[in-house]
């Protein structure tokens, strides 16, 4: 603030310009050139001070009219600006971008106007831009800030878990969890029989395109491989068998269904269905898997009015009971293998009709079973509690879109499919179907905080306690918040002999299997030793192919067929076993 009682005392040294203001009054001076010697750098900018020369300096400057004395203390004088248009036209040329008062980068190309500054060390950074004109560089932009802070970054040892125990053993093994980043590093350790993954309810896990043009409308799974019914004209009097990835395997013939199939159950030797014919008797269909023969219609209450169009099934295998709805249904019905009602589930109230898709969960419910549905209006599936109805969980249907049919995978995941994509989707459901195994616990460090630098130890316990002679399957699965690598899978596996036939345990690379990822076919080579028995489990356990008494060194094996995905291969070499792990592309 301007103090009057301390009058600036002039100094040539510090003089910029003099004027002559002639006659009392107010007056206007240009400062033009100071301000361009500001903006080149040429003048240190510390405002604008008017002084009296010497002789005069016991006059006042005033900015206004005052009407009394010393009135509003004089304040400074008003600066004004006018804004003058070039005479003549600048070309943009480019720009500069800075990094801390330090030049980053040259942009030649005025059409890219982002850049990225990638691989950044953790620091506090600022950015500035100016743009580069024929005539020079423009001042800078307002600076942006950024903070990188550290991440964290998880290293695990070992990561696979290999043991042989003969019957009745136990023993622990121990697993290292590193945090090699800068902050500190949060885990939890999950086990999983299988190797299944964790997964939210409705995660996409695939999906393919129907083959050979089909307007696929229902998906069913016998446990390998997946039937598929199509709504087109031409087509629908046949299903089609495909693999879990979508080659096409074979078809069977229905020429006694009047219209196209909806839901599918799919078991070893038998399709169940529903066809779309609201004139038809709106029955469950018992289809010879190998020729497409209807074996019986199941009929009963929930098909008796003509108003419905069955179009949902779902399975119950341990019970031989079945549920079904469909359009207009106003109840789910629970039904023996003869038809006779066992319950019903009123749809009436809830927040879905027009019911597409069916599927049995046998784990669901806390293990007391649960039925799934895939409804339209909207597009969402439903887990129920069969014995009063009532919604355990929901979830839109993938990129909510109209799906029909619900089929349950061999993880307990849901097979579904579009009719206006005319694709097959996987989805998860949120439910296991195989449940955590009692071979295997974690004993110490099941979830915590790493330090930047530190690591920690957790014990991995194996309990062959009960267990017959085989072998188990699970992953154990860290979850941590290392925003590059969020979750660890160790596959674990357990080989369980009895006390008659005692095996060791030979390291993987003592095997060559090639090519490894392959398409359809490998070779397994021992090098000098003899292969005697070899066993492959897919990711679940399931075995998938097994071959005794080969006594050579050498096997080629064709998975033409399987999905595509990881495998475990068990050979059994003298007294000697090796597990090796293959992809298959």
């Amino acid at each position: 603030t301007y103090d009057y009682q301390n009058h600036i005392q002039y100094d040539e040294t510090n003089e910029y310009a003099s004027y002559d203001l002639g006659d009392n009054g107010w007056q206007s001076i240009d400062i033009t050139t100071l301000v361009n010697a500001w903006l080149d750098g040429s003048v240190e900018n510390n405002g604008v001070v008017l002084i009296a020369r010497a002789g005069d300096k016991f006059r006042k400057f005033y900015s206004k009219d005052i009407t009394g004395s010393n009135a509003d203390k004089h304040p400074f004088i008003t600066v004004s600006e006018e804004n003058n248009k070039a005479t003549t036209d600048i070309t943009l040329q480019g720009y500069n971008v800075y990094r801390n008062n330090q030049l980053l980068s040259e942009i030649t190309n005025t059409e890219i106007t982002t850049y990225s500054d990638i691989n950044l060390a953790p620091y506090d950074y600022s950015y500035y831009v100016t743009a580069i004109y024929d005539e020079g560089e423009s001042l800078a932009c307002d600076a942006v800030n950024v903070t990188i802070e550290g991440t964290p970054s998880i290293t695990v040892n070992p990561l696979s878990l290999n043991v042989t125990l003969l019957e009745g053993e136990t023993t622990t093994q121990l697993v290292t969890i590193k945090n090699t980043g800068e902050s500190s590093l949060n885990y939890q350790i999950n086990i999983n029989e299988g190797n299944k993954p964790l997964r939210s309810a409705g995660d996409l896990i695939s999906s393919f395109d129907a083959p050979d043009d089909m307007l696929v409308y229902a998906a069913g799974f016998d446990g390998d491989n997946l039937w598929l019914s199509d709504v087109m004209y031409n087509n629908n009097d046949k299903l089609y068998e495909v693999s879990t990835t979508g080659e096409l395997i074979s078809n069977i013939s229905i020429p006694w269904s009047a219209s196209w199939t909806a839901d599918i159950v799919a078991t070893d030797d038998y399709l169940y269905s529903v066809v779309v014919d609201p004139a038809g008797d709106n029955g469950i269909n018992k289809i010879d898997k190998a020729n497409g023969n209807l074996i019986s219609s199941i009929t009963g209450e929930f098909s008796n009015d003509g108003s419905v169009v069955s179009q949902a099934l779902a399975y119950n295998s341990d019970n031989d009971e079945f549920w079904i709805g469909g359009w207009y249904h106003e109840n789910i019905f629970h039904v023996d293998s003869q038809g006779n009602t066992i319950s019903t589930i009123k749809t009436t109230g809830k927040p879905f009709h027009d019911i597409t898709g069916l599927a049995w969960h046998p784990l669901g419910n806390n293990g007391n079973g649960s039925l799934f549905v895939v409804a339209r209006d909207p597009y969402m599936i439903y887990e129920l509690n069969p014995v009063d109805g009532s919604i355990i969980q929901s979830f839109p249907t993938y990129n909510n879109i109209n799906m029909n049919g619900l089929s349950l995978g061999e993880d307990g995941s849901l097979w579904t499919a579009s009719m206006g994509e005319s694709k097959v989707y996987n989805i998860e459901s949120g439910v296991n179907l195989i449940q955590n195994p009692s071979w295997l616990s974690i004993l110490s460090n099941t979830s915590g905080e790493v330090s930047s630098g530190e690591e920690i130890d957790f014990e991995v316990y194996f309990d062959a306690t009960d267990l017959d002679e085989s072998t188990y399957l699970a992953n154990i699965s860290i979850i941590s918040n290392d925003p590059n690598n969020s979750e660890v899978l160790i596959p674990t596996t357990l080989i369980v002999d009895d006390n008659t036939n005692v095996m060791s345990l030979m390291d993987d690379q003592d095997v060559y299997a090639y090519p490894n990822p392959f398409e359809t076919s490998f070779t397994l080579s021992l090098g000098n030793s003899s292969i005697d028995n070899v066993t492959i489990l897919n990711s679940v356990g399931s075995i998938c192919f097994m071959e005794t008494s080969i006594n050579e060194n050498y096997l080629s094996i064709n998975l033409a067929g399987k999905a595509k995905g990881i495998y475990f291969v068990k050979i059994q070499s003298g007294n000697n076993i090796i597990l090796k792990k293959i992809i298959k592309n």
